[in-house]
């Protein structure tokens, strides 16, 4: 492109000077020399071969020009094409996974609508045939449950095992096909004996399902912290209630382990204790819970039980499960007063109650550590816990306002 300006401009400079050349041959003329004339006939000629090659050089790059439009144009068709199958592909996803969300949510009819829409609007997309086989799914689906009791089992016997089978079905919980069938009782055989009864069977299901319907939609009363506290432990409570079968030994027979088997219960009872403490440090405190729990039950009373306990309840602490937390130390201190593990768990029980918005009992607690072992560093720990307890209280009653209802104070650990 460079070369081809430079001519143009060449031969803009020629045209620019002709009229000069054309004077000084006028004035030479006069004086009759024929060798500048040869000289300006040359100069016309190359003129005109260089007008012609202007000529040529413009309607080339009038040609590039015109190639050059041209595919700029191709191009942004092509571009245009890419950006309306990347929207197209982005629109069929998000109803896909729009009808996938309906599909999963039981709206089955919503679900076929949505994918029969991109079926129709984007034929020769893939996902145009995961959404006819999905259509076909729902429809069978859907055509297996509008059908009726009556297309599923067909009673063609008499009307004695038509009673029996319906008040079986009433005794198995299964009420709406219970209803159906002492209907059809009713219609097939109006003058049998057992009629009435059946009549009465009807009446009685209808009311319990008028029951049920009232008591799902009546509001649940709302619960208090503490009434809830309550329940959880006394489901908990019932739960570990088991009849046991006591089996009394003979007078005569008199029972004695050997050194070896307690040796091995030791052994076994060191290596639950290991393994549970080394899930702890590793933060799997559900698997912690459960082989220190074991030896609990199994080794109740091994030098490592109180221990074991104590991390039980470490471990529902750290799972922000305060309730059985409390719970658990509380255990602690009833079976092993005189362990070590005694002023711990008095502290982190403190410590839940206080997680549990009771600070009450959780300065009782705190006393009880600070009196029973004074020089140890769990009273320290409740020392320091005391004093910020009562610096916030302090700090909330400054806050209070001095006419008007009393400010809820809330503490937590």
């Amino acid at each position: 492109m460079k070369r081809k300006h430079l001519s143009l401009i060449s031969a803009g400079l020629v045209l620019f000077f002709l009229p000069g050349a054309c004077s000084i041959i006028d004035e030479k003329k006069g004086r009759g020399d024929s060798s500048i004339e040869k000289r300006m006939d040359d100069h016309s000629k190359k003129i005109e071969t260089l007008s012609l090659r202007l000529a040529r050089i413009i309607e080339k790059l009038e040609k590039q020009e015109k190639r050059l439009n041209a595919l700029k144009q191709i191009r942004g068709r092509k571009q245009q094409g890419k950006a309306k199958k990347k929207y197209i592909s982005d629109t069929v996803e998000k109803q896909y996974k729009n009808a996938l969300n309906s599909y999963y949510q039981n709206q089955l009819p919503q679900a076929i609508l949505k994918f029969q829409s991109i079926k129709n609007h984007f034929p020769k997309h893939e996902l145009s045939i995961k959404s006819e086989l999905w259509i076909r799914f729902i429809k069978k689906k859907m055509a297996g449950k509008k059908k009726d009791l009556s297309e599923k089992k067909e009673y063609r016997f008499s009307p004695d095992q038509a009673y029996n089978t319906a008040v079986e079905a009433y005794n198995e919980k299964r009420y709406n096909e219970a209803m159906l069938l002492f209907h059809r009782f009713l219609r097939d055989w109006p003058d049998h004996p057992h009629a009435k009864q059946v009549a009465d069977w009807a009446q009685d299901i209808k009311r319990s399902l008028k029951k049920r319907k009232a008591k799902k939609q009546r509001p649940k009363r709302r619960i208090s912290s503490i009434r809830r506290y309550e329940k959880k432990v006394t489901k908990k409570k019932k739960q570990r209630v088991v009849k046991q079968i006591v089996v009394k030994p003979d007078k005569n027979k008199r029972v004695s382990k050997s050194a070896d088997q307690i040796s091995g219960q030791t052994s076994k009872a060191k290596k639950l204790y290991s393994k549970g403490m080394n899930a702890f440090n590793n933060r799997r405190y559900q698997k912690a819970r459960a082989f220190f729990n074991t030896l609990v039950k199994k080794y109740p009373r091994h030098y490592l039980a109180d221990n074991a306990l104590y991390w039980a309840g470490e471990c529902l602490y750290s799972q922000n499960n305060f309730y059985e937390a409390v719970v658990t130390f509380k255990e602690v201190i009833k079976r092993y007063p005189a362990g070590n593990k005694l002023p711990d768990a008095l502290l982190k029980a403190s410590f839940a109650y206080l997680a549990l918005d009771d600070p009450e009992n959780a300065r009782l607690f705190l006393d009880e550590v600070i009196r029973k072992y004074p020089n140890t560093a769990a009273s320290d720990k409740a020392k320091n816990k005391l004093r910020s307890i009562n610096k916030r209280k302090e700090k909330l009653q400054d806050k209070q306002p001095k006419k008007g209802g009393a400010l809820q104070v809330n503490f937590t650990p």
